[in-house]
This record gives C-alpha cells, structure tokens and sequence, in this order.
C-alpha cells in the first residue's frame, strides 16, 4: 500500500520477484507490530508484477481454536524468508478468529440413543439435575456454549402426551457453566439443566451453539462471518460465526415423573345395588369402590403430559393390591383391629387410563371381608374403617411422603393417602314367621341386622336393600296348601328396606283353605342355579313357586344353619291359626 492509501500496483518491476512472509499470531494489545514472536502458522507469497500489488494467500492450517488472531506482513531478502529487507513489518488492523467446526454433545441421562425405550435406564426425575457435555476436538477451544430448549424434539412422544406441532417435548433448562479444557478442546460441562416432563429429547442441529468465540475478534461487528449461522461451507468467501451441533443430537433420557399425587377422591359405597354408591354405610362382603385421579407430576408439581401409553408405568389395567397398597384401618397407627391386605380386603378390578399426565376417574373396585377362620365366620364390629392407597409404577415413582396422610402398618408415621372413611358392619338378613286368620293377608316380616359388638339390632340405616321379587321361593306344603295358593300382594309388599325393615304380604288361599308353607329368598344361588339355602331342610318348592333368580345378597346370609353364616333367610307362614302374639289378627271378648 502507499502512504496514501492506495494500492500500489507496480510494487514489483515487469520480470522481478519479491517475496512476503505472513505470519500469525495471537493477538496482543500490549504488543508492537514488530515485537510478536512465535508465530503459529507461516505462509511465504511470491508477488509478481502480474500480481499488481495484491495477492491471495495459499490455505494456511490453523491447528488450535483462535479467539484473536492478528496477521503480520514482512519482505524477504528471497524466496527462504530467513532475512529480512528494510522495510517496516505490518500488521493487520482487522482481526480474525479460528473456531472448530462442530460441537458434539453427551449427557448423563444417557439410556436410549434412539428415544424409544420405556425401560431403558438410567432415569432422571422430570426436574432433577442432570448433566450434559459439549465437546469439539479442537484444542485451544475453551469456550462455554449455551443450549437452546426450542430446538429439542422428541419425534417418538407417545400418543396423549405433548402433540408433535409442539415438538413432543418439555422445557429444558439450565447452563454450560465450566468452560471446554484448553487441552482438548472438550467437556464444557453443565450440571444443573434439569426437563420437566417424561421420556426423552434431542437438540435439532444448531441447538447447542457458541455465538461468542468471534466476539474478541470482532468478526461479526466486522461482518466477516456470517451472523448467527453455523455452516462450515463458504458463502461469498464467508463462514458461520457460530460453532454449533451440525446434526440432531442423540436422544437424552429417560425422564419419569417426580411423584404421583391423588389429586381427589370418592368412596361410592354399596356399589352392588348402587352402581355410582349410595347409602352411609358398607356391609362386610360387600362390593364397593374408591374413585380417585392420580396425575403425575414434576418437581416443580406441574403434571408431565407425556406420562402416557407405554411411558406411563404405573398400569392401571394391572393394578392390585400390592401395587396400589389398598389398605384399611379403624385407627391411625398400631391400636385397633385392620384391614390388612391379603386377609381383610380383595380388589376385583381397577378400570382407567392415562392421558396427557392424568388418569382422571380410576376406579378401584374392592370388598372388605369378614373375619373367617375355614368355613366359620366370626360377627365383629361395625368398624369406622379409614381407606387409603400408596400407589407405585414399575419405576418406583410414587406418592410424596408429605402427602402422605394414614398409618395403616405396625411402622410408626403415615404411610398411605387416606381415599376417605367408611362405616362398615357385618349384616344378615331375617324373615320372621306369620300366622293368622285364613280370610286375611299376613305379612313376612323383612329385617336387616348388623352385629354392633355385643348383639344384633335392627340396621335403620338401610334404605336401599332390595329383595327382587323373583328371588322369593316357596315350599314345605302342609294341610291343603299348594303352590297355587302362594300369592304375594305386590301393591303392599315392601321389597326396598325402609330403615332397615321391609315386608312380604300374602294374599289369603282360595276358598279359605288352611294350612302352612315356607317362604324363602335366595340370596346367592348357594344350591345351584336358582336355589337357595334355606333352614327349612324340606322346602322343595313347587312348580311356579322356585325362584326364577338370585337376589345377589350374599353377604347378608345368616347362621341358621351354622356359623358359616351361609343360610338364606327363610319362615313358616300359617293360615288359619290364631295365638297370642304382638300381632293380633283378631280378637273377641266375652261377656
């Protein structure tokens, strides 16, 4: 260049030489032009007069990542460059810098490259810290890039969870904090990103990038790399200013929740005869459920929406007791008689499903069980019996101990989320005998007892017992009675105990004939297919009078018969005869 300026296109005279050497070096502001030593690449150029005073170099290998290079300009004696001319050396005034061209990226939640497993492990908890890696290969690289959670993905995100328009994954959070190791260019680390939903994701090419390596350099001010881009490819004698992951990353993961949480619940009692529950009380036996949601959640509390399909471990359709933990208690801690699972309760089934996070309206079909030993079944309670569950998926993850809110075990402190409280009895149902006038109706008295700890009493709590009118049965003729003259009065009977009591009426026989039967229920099919068990051991109904279903009452059978407590309620009702009872059906004085 001259003083001026200008080039000066006839630095070399028509049929001469001269040479220059290039060196570089790191930039130092403390230095003079002429005091670098130690360049780190050299390059000699041979100008020519055809060259008018300005010349490409020839590609110069730059081993190690530059932040601020500088490039000084010295004429040779000749062609070896090892003496110098006169003339003052020459510095560049526009720096440059030398970057890697890719960043690989690794993480400790490392289970499945490929982001398809759903057992894979390691697992992290969505919210937990975990560590990734950032690394180039390229020493002198000591850089700290930053991760950029809208380039994540997760193309296999399973069906109910995040839509693929939303890429199928989470937030991702936290920094590379420690710098990349001069050395070798790698492991700029961070140790606090943390995702807060389940499964996987990966970085999109470009998602873990370094935009400040040409700061000190000043090349994007500069505009001599193109801003914000990542390419490796020239484009218009330009590269990226930026070193980033130039293809998508393997999947990180696998993430599970931080906990379940039952969010609400419902005891629906008595659900054989009701099926959403009715009534204020539970007979031992007796089906009934637990109607709860269970989402999962987060560390920060926030439902993971990708706990779905086969990345929601705890499986409903395979619940049971061992992994629902049902358990009953009618005290909080060790006193008192419990419900242990195994002996005191059975679960039937479980129906719902998970989706985006929850599993709203599970459905945890159970009995509590009376106390038996062999065939024998021993009366106890009535219990206040308070019901709790401590669900866990085949990850483990379960309920926060702080949530926590029952002790139903021999540890001291809570170990289970209390669903709700039910009061609980053991019943059975009785008919008691009628005799009277042949010219009017009787009535069979319907009573449902509960044992309440020392004797049984009438359970006015019941109002929703039904005995269906096809599970009365009839039998055990005497005198001139037969199964045409077994007639009940439906416009009187009470068949849907009202405070615990209900009535069968009879019609008066035909003709005013005399004579006695049994009328019985069949609460459970106990002697086969519409058969009954009942203590009058001749009742053999006639044709028309079996009954043509069961009641399904089982769990109200009573001990006539023994202390099996598998006997149907059964009486002797009798036309024609009168006695001194508190129900009189007539009576005369005489003067």
């Amino acid at each position: 260049m001259r003083d001026s300026g200008t080039l000066e296109n006839d630095y070399v005279r028509s049929g001469y030489t001269r040479y220059l050497q290039m060196e570089l070096f790191p930039r130092d502001a403390s230095m003079t032009c002429d005091a670098y030593t130690n360049p780190i690449a050299t390059s000699i150029l041979t100008m020519a007069n055809a060259n008018q005073g300005r010349k490409t170099s020839n590609a110069i290998s730059v081993p190690t990542a530059r932040r601020d290079l500088v490039c000084r300009i010295r004429e040779c004696v000749d062609g070896t460059c090892a003496n110098y001319t006169h003339q003052t050396p020459s510095c560049s005034s526009d720096r440059f810098s030398v970057r890697p061209p890719t960043l690989t990226v690794t993480s400790t939640a490392n289970a499945d490259a490929t982001g398809t497993s759903a057992t894979a492990t390691p697992i992290v908890k969505a919210g937990a810290p975990f560590t990734m890696q950032a690394s180039t290969g390229v020493v002198g690289y000591t850089g700290i890039p930053v991760a950029d959670s809208t380039y994540t993905e997760w193309l296999n995100a399973p069906s109910g969870g995040i839509t693929p328009a939303n890429k199928g994954t989470g937030n991702l959070a936290g920094n590379f904090t420690t710098a990349a190791a001069a050395a070798t260019g790698n492991n700029a680390t961070g140790t606090n990103f943390t995702y807060d939903d389940v499964g996987y994701f990966r970085f999109q090419a470009g998602g873990v990038r370094d935009s400040t390596w040409v700061t000190n350099s000043a090349d994007a001010a500069n505009n001599d790399c193109i801003v914000g881009s990542t390419s490796n490819t020239l484009s218009g004698g330009k590269y990226g200013c930026d070193i980033a992951n130039q293809a998508v990353t393997p999947y990180f993961g696998r993430f599970v929740p931080d906990r379940l949480a039952v969010v609400s619940s419902t005891m629906q009692l008595r659900t054989d005869i009701c099926p959403t529950g009715c009534g204020t009380f539970q007979y031992m036996d007796e089906p009934m459920s637990a109607v709860f949601t269970l989402n999962a959640l987060n560390s920060l509390g926030n439902v993971t929406k990708n706990y779905s399909g086969a990345f929601a471990k705890y499986d409903i359709s395979m619940a049971n007791l061992s992994n629902l933990g049902l358990a009953g208690t009618t005290a909080a801690g060790t006193s008192g008689p419990s419900f242990i699972p195994g002996s005191r309760v059975s679960v039937s089934g479980v129906t719902g499903s998970w989706s985006g996070g929850a599993a709203p309206g599970i459905r945890v079909n159970y009995t509590p069980q009376s106390s038996m030993s062999g065939t024998t079944k021993t009366p106890d309670g009535p219990y206040d019996i308070a019901w709790g569950i401590v669900p866990v998926d085949s990850d483990g993850i379960t309920l926060a101990s702080s949530a926590l809110n029952l002790d139903t075990d021999a540890v001291v402190g809570a170990d289970r989320y209390r669903l709700g409280t039910t009061t609980t009895r053991f019943g059975k149902l009785v008919l008691t005998n009628a005799a009277g006038s042949n010219l009017r109706n009787l009535s069979v008295g319907i009573t449902a007892k509960y044992w309440n700890g020392m004797a049984w009493v009438v359970n006015t709590d019941d109002n929703n017992t039904s005995v269906p009118l096809s599970s009365i049965g009839f039998g055990r003729y005497s005198g001139g009675m037969n199964a045409s003259q077994t007639n009940i009065d439906t416009t009187k009977s009470v068949l849907t105990l009202s405070g615990g009591l209900g009535s069968i009426v009879l019609t008066p026989p035909a003709g005013g004939l005399r004579g006695s039967f049994d009328v019985g229920i069949n609460l459970s099919n106990k002697n086969g297919a519409n058969a009954g068990k009942w203590s009058g051991q001749g009742m053999n109904p006639g044709t028309g009078d079996a009954p043509t279903s069961s009641a399904n009452l089982g769990y109200l059978s009573n001990d006539a018969l023994g202390a099996a407590y598998d006997t149907d309620p059964a009486a002797r009702v009798t036309f024609g005869v009168y006695r001194t009872t508190d129900r009189v059906i007539d009576t005369r004085e005489q003067y």
